[in-house]
């Protein structure tokens, strides 16, 4: 449900709703989002507001373009969200330690349940995957 925007930078609300928007499935890879004037009556801001959450939005690869045609839900949205969650999250120094403890403590497991359970052809694809990474490396 868009609500109307109250944060100080409108644009940078309208975006946050938009990603919500998608996130929650509301709007899915694909569908058209409605136009301008109907975002601006929603939202309750200018058209100007709108426009820049758009192109912020476009420029991200969350929303598409086309000319006569309107503005998309990119069938990278969800992917491209996840990104940008992760690039705020590693901007926040604590954060990054965390994530990085987290690794510490689960890698290890996941490695050890994997050459556990490795079949003749996962060990194969490996081996083949290290040959060409070390060639890739002589090469250099």
């Amino acid at each position: 449900m868009i609500k109307p925007a109250i944060k100080k930078n409108l644009f940078e609300e309208v975006s946050e709703q938009i990603i919500q928007l998608i996130k929650s499935g509301e709007w899915t890879p694909g569908d058209k989002i409605p136009g301008e004037m109907i975002l601006s009556e929603s939202f309750q801001v200018s058209r100007n507001s709108i426009r820049e959450s758009l192109k912020a939005l476009e420029l991200t690869g969350i929303l598409s373009s086309k000319a006569g045609k309107g503005t998309f839900v990119s069938e990278r949205a969800v992917r491209n969200i996840r990104n940008r969650e992760l690039a705020s999250l590693i901007e926040d120094e604590s954060s990054l330690v965390e994530l990085m403890e987290t690794r510490l403590m689960i890698e290890p497991e996941l490695a050890y349940l994997a050459a556990k359970r490795a079949t003749k052809e996962d060990i194969e694809k490996l081996e083949k995957s290290i040959r060409i990474s070390k060639k890739a490396l002589a090469d250099h």
